[in-house]
């Protein structure tokens, strides 16, 4: 009888249709990063011959190629590799691939045969590759020119520079390997660590046809060869050099662009500023100006000139420059955007705020659609430009509550829409700056609470010597907070000032431990104190008309109601501890946290 029903049952999976199948493998897999889907795909393999079957027979399952990174401190074997990367190729049939390859110096440098060896085995499918994330030092360029000519299907590229210098004599460096690709519409290159004080590095693509460019690179030599170009279908457009080259003197009139992100470091603040002159973009709906610019420098005046010229709508707005030193012209941009949705300043005055409250008796509120707003505040000439709390507190009111009450954060009046204003993010120098801010924020806003917490003077200190820094959590720091009975109230304060941020941080560290902090389980007890504070943070949270979420150092996030009600357990928690991804990243090189302190970020949200 047993052996009857496992005929039937295994005759049953067998006549399950194929679409079926295809169905139930994608969705296994779909949410998956690239180790974790190869893992799962051996999963599959493993379970019984039909699956086996059904999966190795299902080429779309085997389109992203494994990631393969030979970058410090990892182990490899060249064979199992480029079996491994030979196995997907010959499964995933005549699927178009994506491809993830890094090596860096001391992998290069360790081993180059095997580097070459694994680069050979990834360019045997290059006439198939749709994606590509490639990142290599300057010295193992070379072993890519075996890509040139052999593109046909290659849609996206992001090129990464392992951080390396050329050899030596060499003045100019030009990368043609992506110029023969018919199909090439999305560029990211990142560029920033080849070192070229004495080499200019550029790379050449097939520029007319690109939709979306990103650079972020040292010395930027591409814009111009861009910028001459002109492609007409270019709909999004990132530049951030370090060292600014001469920029175009021509007009340069882009019709589709809809993002426009520009950062330069000095000099070339003066020149960026006359290159804003020759630009229009009548499409264009995000607009950001990064630099080092002065008291003086009329930013927010050429900002306005391209808006009128151009004749755009634009949804976000970030501009550099000091923002209460212009309140006339910024109130003609507000004008020019009325349907602005996310706005991005920095050094904001009493007049600027003003500006931003909503007056739902106005005919023509300002900004009735704002749904994030971005306060930087840096320091002028070593002075410190200080936030007028009353006006901030009479804008977040009048973009929150004000609403709420009316109809739960929308209504219509006049004909104009207000939305309720989801997120504020504050961005200071350095977390004692960001504090004292926020703190009378945070005193001045009714929050639904009884009490503020009986700890906040204990925790206000606690935050002011980390400051931000994983460091300062020692055994000293962790005994202060093991002490603590938490009380109603303290997740307000705990969250603003970064405590359980920098307790995550510590406990998920990957990095090599010393003997004394092995001692004293120093990365244990922050994970301890982050389980035992987790219960109560969530039900203290849970009540809060506003809640705090601290991102990074100098960082931090203000959200109202109703922006999180359907709000899971797991996602309030993840606002908690300060991050929004699933893992935490060693030195915070992604994040929200880092997309906010260095923009234009590459990968940032459009």
């Amino acid at each position: 009888m047993h052996s009857q029903g496992k005929r039937d049952h295994t005759s049953n999976l067998d006549a399950t249709p194929t679409e079926i199948w295809q169905k139930i493998f994608a969705l296994s897999t779909s949410h998956e990063d690239s180790r974790s889907r190869q893992r799962h795909l051996t999963v599959l393999c493993s379970v019984s011959r039909l699956w086996r079957a059904r999966a190795t027979g299902q080429c779309s399952l085997w389109k992203e190629l494994p990631e393969v990174s030979l970058t410090r401190g990892s182990r490899f074997n060249v064979d199992k590799i480029r079996e491994s990367l030979r196995l997907y190729i010959s499964r995933s049939g005549e699927m178009p691939l994506s491809i993830h390859f890094e090596v860096d110096c001391i992998g290069w440098t360790a081993d180059k045969g095997a580097v070459k060896e694994i680069i050979q085995a990834l360019a045997e499918g290059c006439h198939r590759w749709e994606k590509a994330y490639l990142r290599v030092p300057m010295q193992a360029l070379e072993e890519l020119s075996i890509l040139r000519g052999n593109l046909p299907l290659l849609a996206c590229l992001e090129f990464h520079g392992a951080w390396s210098s050329a050899p030596r004599g060499a003045k100019e460096y030009r990368l043609d390997y992506f110029l023969d690709a018919p199909r090439l519409r999305e560029a990211i290159v990142h560029t920033r660590y080849f070192l070229e004080d004495v080499t200019l590095f550029k790379i050449e693509l097939p520029w007319s046809q690109l939709e979306v460019y990103a650079e972020d690179s040292h010395s930027g030599s591409c814009y111009n060869t861009l910028a001459d170009v002109q492609p007409k279908e270019m709909r999004k457009l990132v530049y951030k050099v370090n060292k600014t080259p001469p920029l175009p003197e021509a007009l340069m009139v882009l019709p589709r662009l809809e993002a426009f992100r520009f950062q330069v470091g000095t000099p070339g603040v003066v020149a960026l500023l006359d290159h804003m002159d020759l630009l229009t973009f009548p499409s264009l709906s995000d607009l950001e100006i990064r630099g080092l610019f002065n008291l003086a420098d009329p930013v927010f005046d050429k900002a306005l000139n391209l808006i009128v010229r151009s004749g755009c709508d634009l949804r976000r707005l970030a501009l550099d420059g000091h923002c209460g030193e212009h309140t006339s012209v910024f109130a003609s941009i507000l004008s020019h955007c009325p349907k602005l949705e996310r706005l991005d300043i920095t050094n904001v005055s009493k007049e600027v705020l003003e500006m931003l409250a909503l007056d739902t008796e106005s005919l023509i509120p300002t900004l009735p659609g704002l749904k994030h707003l971005v306060i930087r505040n840096i320091k002028t000439h070593g002075v410190e430009y200080i936030m007028d709390v009353e006006a901030l507190t009479r804008v977040v009111k009048s973009r929150t509550a004000g609403l709420f009450i009316q109809d739960r954060g929308e209504a219509l009046h006049s004909g104009a829409e207000w939305h309720h204003l989801d997120e504020i993010c504050f961005v200071c120098e350095d977390d004692a700056t960001l504090h004292s801010h926020l703190s009378l924020l945070e005193e001045a806003l009714d929050n639904g609470m009884v009490s503020e917490g009986a700890n906040r003077a204990v925790v206000c200190d606690l935050a002011s010597k980390a400051k931000g820094r994983l460091s300062a959590v020692d055994d000293d720091y962790l005994r202060q907070l093991e002490e603590i009975v938490l009380s109603a109230g303290d997740s307000q304060i705990l969250t603003r000032t970064g405590i359980p941020y920098l307790l995550c941080g510590l406990s998920e560290l990957t990095t090599e431990r010393q003997p004394k902090d092995i001692q004293l389980r120093i990365r244990e007890r922050a994970h301890e104190l982050c389980n035992k504070w987790k219960p109560f943070l969530l039900d203290d949270m849970r009540p809060l008309k506003y809640r705090w979420s601290y991102l990074h150092r100098g960082i931090a996030s203000l959200r109202s109601s109703p922006a999180f009600e359907d709000e899971s357990d797991e996602e309030l928690w993840k606002r908690i501890i300060g991050h929004h991804r699933d893992h935490w990243t060693h030195g915070d090189q992604v994040g929200p946290g880092i997309e906010l302190r260095h923009t234009p970020w590459l990968w940032a949200q459009w």
